[in-house]
C-alpha cells in the first residue's frame, strides 16, 4: 500500500478495517457510497523491495476473489474502524 491508501495510525494485529472501492486514475467519483469489505489486520510489514507497508487480511471467502482483484489493481484504500471494542 502507497501511504494514500493507508491509514494515518499504524495497523495492528487485530483491527477491524474496510477495504473502500477508490476510483481508477481520470474516473469520476461513483454516486452514492462506494463499495467497500469488511476485513480484521493478521499482519503487517514492509516490503524490502518496495518500501510499501503490506497488510495481511483475514476476510470472508465469498469476498476474497473480488477484494484480490481490487487490491492488484490498486483501486483500493484501508479505513481503520474504532478500536474501542
Amino acid at each position: 500500500m502507497t501511504p494514500a491508501q493507508a491509514p494515518g495510525l499504524d495497523l495492528q494485529y487485530g483491527d477491524r478495517v474496510r477495504v473502500v472501492v477508490t476510483p481508477a486514475e481520470g474516473d469520476d467519483l461513483p454516486a452514492g457510497a462506494p463499495l467497500f469489505n469488511d476485513a480484521e489486520v493478521v499482519g503487517v510489514h514492509v516490503s524490502d523491495e518496495t518500501g510499501q507497508v503490506v497488510v495481511d487480511l483475514l476476510v470472508p471467502h465469498a469476498d476474497a476473489t473480488v477484494l484480490a482483484t481490487r487490491v492488484a489493481a490498486g483501486n483500493v484504500a484501508i479505513v481503520l474502524d474504532s478500536r474501542e471494542r
